[in-house]
């Protein structure tokens, strides 16, 4: 076993190893697929693991975007309304999401739904790291689905992925990950 910024990874064994070759394989070949196929396609990351797995592969296959420090690409970064936040907390409190169901929504809102929708205005598609296993609510994720509220393609190239398969691919690719990991 060897440890990855305290979590436990398997040594990549031959059998792990061609799991994973083929996982990667596929994961470009669906990245491929996006970018021929839509004009305008978007990646919205959180920079959470999962993301930096589709970002390392992007950027070796040439298509944009990626993680400036590493791979040399301009990214633009989409941070929520000062003044929506600044109200929300003084209004409400720091850590309101915490007190109810509204609350917790209207902090989605402003943090994550607002400047998701700035970054994918104009795109024709947009890309997710959400994996089916991440949650029970996402067991059925498909590859690609059609968003109706912002009316394009969504993807989830990773969908199919367990956690193992992501961090033996950080680690076998020395992919960036959040030192909170």
């Amino acid at each position: 076993m060897s440890f990855f910024h305290g979590w436990t990874i398997p040594v990549v064994d031959d059998a792990t190893h061609q799991h994973l070759a083929a996982k990667t394989t596929e994961l470009e070949q669906r990245l491929r697929d996006i970018a021929t196929r839509f004009g305008d396609p978007r990646f919205a990351s959180s920079l959470a693991v999962e993301d930096m797995v589709i970002t390392d592969v992007i950027a070796r296959l040439g298509l944009n975007p990626a993680t400036e420090a590493r791979y040399g690409i301009k990214l633009r970064v989409m941070t929520p309304n000062e003044a929506a936040v600044s109200d929300y907390v003084s209004e409400h409190g720091r850590d309101a999401f915490y007190e109810s169901v509204d609350l917790r929504r209207e902090c989605c809102r402003i943090r994550k739904i607002e400047p998701l929708n700035r970054a994918i205005s104009g795109a024709d598609a947009w890309l997710t790291g959400q994996r089916r296993e991440q949650s029970a609510t996402r067991e059925e994720l498909p590859l690609e689905e059609f968003d109706a509220n912002h009316q394009i393609a969504k993807f989830n190239p990773i969908f199919d992925w367990h956690e193992a398969d992501v961090w033996a691919y950080v680690e076998a690719h020395q992919a960036p990950v959040n030192a909170l990991y």
